[in-house]
Parts: structure tokens; C-alpha cells; sequence
């Protein structure tokens, strides 16, 4: 018998990302303010998404995900 990871390493390649974050918490009496930078697929890997059917080259083609994504933002806690 034949296991899902191993159909699905058939048909997609080996799937590798790293993000890396950067928090700094403020306190205040009541609440608590993170500020944070993050950077997504940090060493900018192509990584499948999926695979579709390319109709003017009528051929299988992949669709990527993200390449090296920054992102900043904040979470207030109350």
C-alpha cells in the first residue's frame, strides 16, 4: 500500500521555507502593544502551489507562491 506522502511526493516537489520575526513588546498598565517585522520565505525558494493546465501553450505549468515577502505590523492586547 502506497501512503499519502509518498503520492504526494510524486507529484510535488520538496516544499522548504524560513521566516524569520523581529517582536518588541511595550507594557502599559493596561494593555500591551507588539510591534513586529517579519520576512517571509526569507531565502526566496520557489515553491509550488500548484500545478495547472496552460491553455496557449497547451502544457502542465506550475504556479508558484510567495518569493521573499517583508511584513510589518502590530498586535495590541487589552
Amino acid at each position: 500500500m502506497v501512503s499519502a506522502h509518498e503520492i504526494n511526493a510524486v507529484r510535488f516537489p520538496v516544499y522548504h521555507s524560513m521566516n524569520l520575526r523581529v517582536d518588541r513588546r511595550y507594557q502599559f498598565k493596561n494593555s500591551n502593544l507588539i510591534v513586529y517585522f517579519s520576512v517571509w520565505n526569507v531565502y526566496n525558494r520557489k515553491n509550488v502551489s500548484m500545478y495547472y493546465w496552460n491553455v496557449p501553450d497547451k502544457k502542465v505549468d506550475k504556479l508558484f507562491q510567495w518569493s521573499t515577502l517583508p511584513v510589518l505590523g502590530f498586535e495590541l492586547e487589552i
